[in-house]
C-alpha cells in the first residue's frame, strides 16, 4: 500500500498564544529603541508573489509597503495611496500614489511598480499560491487559468503616481485586500537582475517600507531589521533595529528571555500556567487557524466518508487545552474576533449544522464513517504520514493526531508523524 500524506500548515493552531514580554526589564531595549524578537519558523521568502507562510508574511509587512496597511481592528490605513476614489458603480478604482518615495536601490516607487507586480502574481509562470486572491479583477480568472495573457490584468498605470483598477464586479471588502502583501509593488529593475533568486536572501530584495532587512543568507536562523530612513514616514518609525531569532522550543526561548537575550518569548503549555501570576505574562490574539489538509491525488482520501471520519476522531477542544496558554478549539476556518457582520462575529455566522458536524468530536460516528470508507476505498487497513513543521507546538499537534486516530480506530489505522523545517 502506498504512503499517503497529510500536509499541516498554518499559523496559530486555534486562536491565540501566550507569551513572556519584558516590559520593565529591558530597559536598555526601551532607550537604544532596539528590539530582541523571536519568531518559530524561518523564512521562506521575501518574494510577494510567492509569500504564503506566517513568519515571511511578517517581514514583508514591515519593509514593504502597498496601497494601505491594517489599522487597528483591522480598520486599512492610507500607506502609499495619498487619495482613493471608486466609481458610482464600484467597478473603477484610481488610487493616487505618494510621490516621492523610493526603493532601497534607489529607484522611485511608481503606480508602474504596482502593475508589475501585479501582472507578475496573476501569470501562471509564477506560481503564486495566492493568484486566486485576485479574482473579480477584469480578467483575473482567465489569466489564472491560462487562458488570457497577464497584459490583459484589469490595472494600468496612469502617468507615474496614479494607478487604475478595473473589477468585474463589485468587491467589497477590496481596500482591505490592498493592505495584503500580495498586492504590494515590486520592483521591476531587482527581479529581474536577481531572477529567481529574487527574495531569496537580504541582499537579493529590495525594499520600500518601515525598514530594510539585512543579514539573513536564505537558511540562517537570526536576521536584523533596521529603521529605513528614506522611508516616507520614517518620524513614525520608533524603533531603530529589530533583531529576530527563529526559536523552535518554546523552553529554549524562556531560557534566553531569562539571560535577557529575548524582550519576548512564546510559552510552553506548563510554563504558561506556571507564569500566568507574573506581571509580563501576556495572551496575544494572532487571528489565525492551523488545519490539517489531506492530499486529495491519493485515491484513499477522495473519499469523503474517510475524511469526515478522520475530522469527527479529533477532539478540538482537548487539543487546545492540552497546548495550553489560551488556545481554542476551531470549529471553522475563519479566527473568532476578527470581523463582526451587522453586530456579529463571522464566524458564528458561518458555521451551519452540517460543518458544525464535521467539526464536532463524535468518536461513534467516526468510527461508523470509518467503516464505511474503508469498503468504499476496498481497503482493510489506512495507512499515512502526516507532516508536521519542527517546532515544538507543531510536533505536540501531530503527537496528538497520531494518538486520536489510534484510539478512534485501532489497529485499522497506521500513522506516522514526519517533522520538517517549514520551508521544507
Amino acid at each position: 500500500m502506498n504512503k499517503g500524506k497529510i500536509l499541516m500548515t498554518g499559523a496559530v493552531i486555534f486562536m491565540c498564544g501566550s507569551m513572556l514580554a519584558a516590559c520593565g526589564k529591558s530597559q536598555g531595549a526601551a532607550v537604544k529603541q532596539n528590539l530582541n524578537w523571536m519568531t518559530s519558523a524561518e523564512i521562506i521568502t521575501m518574494d510577494p508573489s510567492k509569500v504564503t507562510d506566517a513568519t515571511s508574511f511578517q517581514q514583508i509587512e514591515n519593509t514593504t509597503e502597498g496601497l494601505y496597511q491594517l489599522g487597528k481592528d483591522s480598520v486599512p490605513v492610507k500607506g502609499l495611496a495619498k487619495k482613493t476614489t471608486v466609481s458610482k458603480d464600484g467597478l473603477t478604482w484610481t488610487f493616487d500614489i505618494r510621490k516621492g518615495t523610493k526603493w532601497s536601490n534607489g529607484e522611485t516607487v511608481t503606480a508602474k511598480d504596482f502593475v508589475y507586480s501585479w501582472k507578475r502574481t496573476v501569470d501562471p509562470k509564477t506560481a503564486s499560491q495566492y493568484s486566486y486572491i485576485f479574482s473579480g479583477i477584469k480578467n483575473a480568472d482567465k489569466i489564472v487559468e491560462g487562458k488570457k495573457k497577464a497584459d490583459t490584468l484589469g490595472v494600468k498605470a496612469v502617468g507615474n503616481y496614479k494607478l487604475k483598477v478595473t473589477l468585474e464586479h463589485k468587491i467589497p471588502y477590496f481596500k482591505l485586500l490592498m493592505a495584503f502583501p500580495v498586492f504590494f509593488p515590486e520592483n521591476q529593475t531587482a527581479i529581474e537582475k536577481y531572477g529567481s533568486k529574487y527574495g531569496t536572501s537580504s541582499k537579493t530584495t529590495v525594499y520600500n517600507g518601515p525598514f530594510v532587512q539585512k543579514g539573513w543568507t536564505g537558511s540562517n536562523l537570526s536576521w536584523t531589521m533596521v529603521k529605513n530612513k528614506d522611508y516616507w514616514n520614517a518620524k513614525a518609525v520608533k524603533l531603530q533595529t529589530i533583531h529576530f531569532a527563529v526559536e523552535k522550543s518554546p523552553s529554549t526561548a524562556y531560557n534566553l528571555y531569562q539571560d535577557g537575550k529575548l524582550d519576548t518569548a512564546s510559552l510552553s503549555s506548563q510554563a504558561s500556567k506556571n507564569l500566568q501570576k507574573s506581571p509580563e505574562y501576556v495572551v496575544r490574539k494572532a487571528n489565525g487557524t492551523t488545519y490539517f489538509q489531506f492530499n486529495l491525488k491519493q485515491k484513499k482520501f477522495q473519499s469523503t466518508k474517510m475524511r469526515q471520519a478522520i475530522s469527527m476522531a479529533l477532539d478540538r477542544d482537548a487539543l487546545a487545552k492540552t497546548l495550553g496558554g489560551g488556545y481554542t478549539g476551531s470549529k471553522n476556518f475563519t479566527a473568532a474576533g476578527m470581523t463582526k457582520v451587522n453586530g456579529k462575529d463571522f464566524t458564528d455566522l458561518s458555521q451551519t449544522k452540517e460543518s458544525l458536524l464535521v467539526t464536532g468530536h463524535h468518536k461513534k460516528l467516526a468510527q461508523s464513517y470509518f467503516k464505511e470508507g474503508l469498503k468504499e476505498l476496498d481497503l482493510k487497513k489506512l495507512s499515512f504520514t502526516v507532516i508536521t513543521a519542527d517546532d515544538d507546538t507543531s510536533k505536540s499537534i501531530g503527537e496528538y493526531f497520531q494518538s486520536a486516530m489510534e484510539s478512534t480506530f485501532g489497529k485499522q489505522i497506521d500513522v506516522k508523524v514526519q517533522s520538517l523545517p517549514t520551508k521544507s
